[in-house]
């Protein structure tokens, strides 16, 4: 019996097309399994029924039923065939919606039916997990529709018969109930899965715009995010000859392009324990020790740099181009935080930040241009050459230095 579910289940899921909830629950089994579950329990929950009808003589409740059982076992055998919800969907709601009303109409009203007419209160729900949206407020409209042109008819439908037996009508209600539950118990299942997996999508959204910590304090800080990190270290890069060569291109070439490189700078950002801040047009912005505190963080911002670099060769040769980097590394103190409410972003202020730009800009192709400040502080596996002292902007009389060093991946 296993076997043969699994063999149904794999069937079913080479062609699943979902709709509703059930397109949002990010197993795509798991959405497979409930759809079946859902489709295959209005049968079975309806032999009860069957008995009951048969057993109260009540004929034509006992026919609409067995048209039901027709209707939605077609229905999952669709489903099972084509792997479209949307059709089983409404054979199933459209079934429920139809015996709800010839309930209501031929058993006496709501009262001696036991509540036949709450079959649409559950159709509408179970809309919500098997079709869209627009689908789902067409039934419930017509659910609405039903309910208004009925309800002036309750007093001349329990008049228009006897009363039926008492066990009888609360056997009805009591079937309904537990028939609720049965279907509601698997549809929170799949609206908590659906639930969590508009989470992760959240969070993985959030995690491609802020650092993981600055969004995990965002959830439970409410407010402006701002710090100030006394020590941490920025690495400016830009491609020397992107502006000329983007002249006359193809957009999604040239975005391609970019794509490729930056993706490369991510990974080693990643790999040296560096927080990617932002792009800007052609250029790179990466930083160290920040927002998570690194006692390295000059050598790896080094190493990043350095690295990125060396990985322009292989980035040319595989693009076809000629680009050429250049990247400036400064350390000290700045402020790093949350900006916007909408479209937000964090980013990295102050003297440190301009002096890393300032060393980017006024370095050549290549190199990777660093202040005394970093100098003082490297590591032995690092050297520098001095590039003689340049008056920048906004920093008067600055030295500069050329970094070089061969690379050894960070522990």
């Amino acid at each position: 019996m296993v076997t043969f579910v699994d063999a149904v289940v794999d069937r079913v899921e080479a062609r699943f097309r979902p709709d509703g909830v059930l397109a949002n629950v990010e197993s795509r089994r798991l959405a497979v399994i409930a759809a079946l579950a859902g489709f295959a329990a209005t049968p079975l929950l309806t032999v009860p029924f069957v008995i009951a009808h048969g057993v109260a003589g009540e004929t034509t409740m006992l026919v609409a039923n067995l048209l039901l059982l027709v209707i939605v076992v077609g229905g999952l055998g669709v489903f099972v065939w084509t792997g479209s919800t949307r059709v089983a969907g409404w054979a199933n709601l459209g079934a429920l919606v139809g015996l709800a009303v010839a309930g209501h109409v031929v058993l006496g009203g709501l009262l001696w039916s036991g509540g036949y007419l709450l079959w649409l209160m559950l159709a509408c729900i179970l809309a919500t997990v098997i079709t869209n949206r627009r689908d789902t407020l067409v039934l419930t409209a017509l659910c609405a529709l039903a309910v208004v042109a009925l309800a002036p008819l309750e007093g001349s439908l329990q008049a228009s018969r006897q009363q039926p037996l008492l066990g009888y009508s609360v056997f009805l209600l009591v079937g309904f109930l537990l028939t609720a539950l049965c279907f509601l118990i698997p549809y929170q299942l799949v609206s908590q899965a659906w639930i969590r997996t508009e989470q992760s999508r959240n969070r993985m959204l959030m995690l491609n715009i802020l650092p993981e910590t600055i969004a995990d304090r965002l959830k439970t800080e409410p407010g402006m995010i701002a710090d100030r990190y006394d020590g941490c270290t920025i690495v400016f890069a830009d491609l020397v000859g992107f502006t000329a060569h983007s002249k006359g291109k193809d957009p999604a070439l040239l975005v391609g392009e970019l794509n490729t490189i930056f993706t490369r700078f991510d990974a080693l950002a990643e790999q040296y324990g560096a927080e990617k801040i932002k792009t800007i047009g052609d250029g790179y912005m990466a930083a160290t020790g920040l927002p998570n505190p690194d006692p390295a963080h000059i050598a790896h911002a080094c190493d990043l740099a350095l690295a990125m670099v060396e990985a322009m060769p292989a980035l040319n040769a595989e693009l076809g181009t000629d680009f050429a980097l250049r990247v400036g590394v400064n350390t000290g103190s700045a402020v790093a935080g949350v900006v916007g409410t909408s479209k937000f972003s964090y980013d990295v202020w102050g003297d440190t930040v301009n002096l890393a730009s300032r060393l980017e800009s006024n370095g050549a192709p290549g190199v990777v241009a660093v202040s005394a400040s970093v100098t003082r502080a490297l590591d032995e596996r690092h050297t520098v050459e001095a590039l003689g002292t340049r008056d920048l902007k906004g920093q008067g009389p600055t030295e500069l230095y050329r970094l070089t060093h061969t690379r050894s991946v960070p522990a």
